[in-house]
C-alpha cells in the first residue's frame, strides 16, 4: 500500500501542475482592474516548473526510485528516455506551427530529457549539486551571453515548429538552450532536482515532512532575499534606471511575468524572482513551490488515497492531456467564457482519464510511445530489464 500511495501522490502533484499550466493559458495574466489574476499569481511560472521537477521524479522512480539501477537498467531507461524525447520534440514542434496562443512547452521539455540522460544513475546528493549548482551558477551566464551577442532579440521568441527549424535551425537552437521561454541550460536544474527528490524514501513521512519544509525555506527565503536586493541594497531603482522607464511600469513587469528570461539591461535584473524569469531566485522559489507540492500532495495521498485517485488518472497521461489542450486553444470550439472553458477543459480531461484508467494503464500517446520504445529497444542487441516501471 505505501508504494501505490506514493505513486498516487506524485502523479497527483503532476494533475494538479497540469491543471495550473491551463489555468495560466486560459485566464488572462492581468484583470481589468490592472492586477494580476489570481490564475497567474498562484501558478504562472510554478505549474511549469513543477511539470519539470516531476519528469525527474518520474525518472527516478522508473529506474528504481531510492535503489540505484543497475548498469543494464539504465541503458535500457536511457533508450526509452531518449525515444520520449523523439516523441516530445516533434509533437511539440507540430504544436508550435497550429497557430496556438500557448508558448508550447514539449519541444524544450525533450531537451531536457536528453540532457538528464547522463543523470539516471547517479545518486540524490549528486544530482541536488548539479541542480543547486545551475540555479545559481547559469542565469549569469545566460545573462553574459545574451548581453554580449544577443541583446537586440525579442523577449520568448516565437514557437519552436517545424517550419522554425527548418528555416533557421541555429536560431531554433539558440531558443531551447538560452533565449526561449524554457530555456534548458537554466531549467536542468528542475529535471535535477527532480531526480534528487524521486530517489528519496517518499513513502516516508519524515521524508514528506522534510520536503515540506525544505521547499517552503526555499520558497519564502527566495522571496525575502529579491525583497531585500531589490529595496534596501538598490536593485529596483537600478533597474529603473537602466530601463529609462517609469517606476510604474517597471513594478508591472517585476509582479506580473517574463518570456523566459531577463532583460540584459542591468545585472540587478537577475535580482528578481519574476515568474518565468529564470533568474537564481525564480528557480530557488518554484523548486521550493514544487517541492512543497510534491509533499502536500504525498501526505494527503496517505489519508486519502481513494479521492486522489482521481487526480491520479489525470497525472499518468499529461503528455496526452497537455497535447489536447494546447491544440484545441488553436480552434474556435471552447466558449469564450474564461470560467467556461477553463471548468470545461478540466471536467473533460478528469472524465476522460477516469474512463480511460478503468480499462488501460496508460493514456493513447504514453502508450503508443511505449510501444515505440519497446520496438526500438527489440531491434537493439541488448536484454531488456523484466521489472516493470513505475511511471513513464
Amino acid at each position: 500500500m505505501a508504494a501505490r500511495t506514493r505513486l498516487i501522490g506524485v502523479d497527483a502533484a503532476r494533475a494538479l501542475a497540469l491543471f495550473g499550466m491551463v489555468a495560466t493559458h486560459v485566464y488572462p495574466d492581468l484583470a481589468s482592474g490592472g492586477g494580476v489574476t489570481v490564475a497567474h499569481q498562484l501558478a504562472s511560472g510554478r505549474a511549469s516548473a513543477a511539470f519539470a521537477v516531476l519528469a525527474g521524479v518520474g525518472l527516478a522512480l522508473a529506474s528504481g526510485g531510492p535503489r540505484l539501477p543497475d548498469p543494464q537498467r539504465v541503458t535500457e531507461l536511457r533508450l526509452r528516455t531518449l525515444v520520449r524525447a523523439v516523441v516530445l520534440a516533434g509533437l511539440g514542434l507540430w504544436l508550435g506551427g497550429t497557430g496556438t496562443p500557448v508558448a508550447v512547452i514539449l519541444t524544450y521539455y525533450a531537451l531536457l530529457f536528453v540532457l538528464a540522460l547522463p543523470m539516471i544513475a547517479w545518486p540524490p546528493r549528486r544530482t541536488a549539486l548539479v541542480a543547486a549548482g545551475v540555479a545559481i551558477v547559469m542565469p549569469f551566464v545566460s545573462f553574459a551571453l545574451r548581453e554580449a551577442i544577443w541583446a537586440d532579440l525579442p523577449p520568448g521568441g516565437p514557437n519552436l515548429s517545424f517550419e522554425l527549424v527548418a528555416a533557421d535551425p541555429a536560431a531554433a537552437l539558440r531558443a531551447l538552450l538560452l533565449t526561449g521561454y524554457y530555456p534548458v541550460t537554466s531549467w536542468v536544474a528542475y529535471i535535477a532536482a527532480g531526480l534528487c527528490i524521486g530517489r528519496l524514501m517518499l513513502d516516508s513521512p519524515r521524508v514528506e515532512r522534510s520536503l515540506a519544509v525544505g521547499g517552503a525555506l526555499l520558497a519564502l527565503g527566495a522571496i525575502a532575499l529579491s525583497s531585500i536586493l531589490l529595496g534596501p541594497l538598490g536593485g529596483f531603482d537600478a533597474i529603473v534606471e537602466a530601463e529609462m522607464l517609469a517606476p510604474e511600469q517597471v513594478a508591472a513587469t517585476i509582479n506580473n511575468s517574463l518570456y523566459g528570461t531577463t532583460p540584459t539591461s542591468t545585472w540587478w535584473w537577475l535580482a528578481v524572482r519574476t515568474p518565468h524569469s529564470t533568474t537564481p531566485l525564480d528557480l530557488v522559489h518554484t523548486i521550493g513551490t514544487s517541492m512543497l507540492l510534491i509533499a502536500v500532495c504525498l501526505w494527503v495521498a496517505r489519508r486519502a488515497p481513494r479521492p486522489m485517485s482521481v487526480l491520479a488518472d489525470v497525472g499518468c497521461m499529461t503528455m496526452t492531456l497537455y497535447t489536447a489542450h494546447v491544440w484545441i486553444l488553436s480552434t474556435t470550439v471552447l466558449p469564450e467564457d474564461d470560467n467556461a472553458s477553463y471548468v470545461l477543459q478540466i471536467l473533460v480531461m478528469t472524465v476522460f482519464a477516469v474512463a480511460w484508467r478503468s480499462r488501460f494503464q496508460r493514456g493513447p500517446l504514453e502508450q503508443a510511445t511505449k510501444a515505440l520504445s519497446d520496438r526500438v529497444i527489440g531491434l537493439l542487441p541488448i536484454t531488456t530489464s523484466s521489472r516493470p516501471t513505475s511511471h513513464p
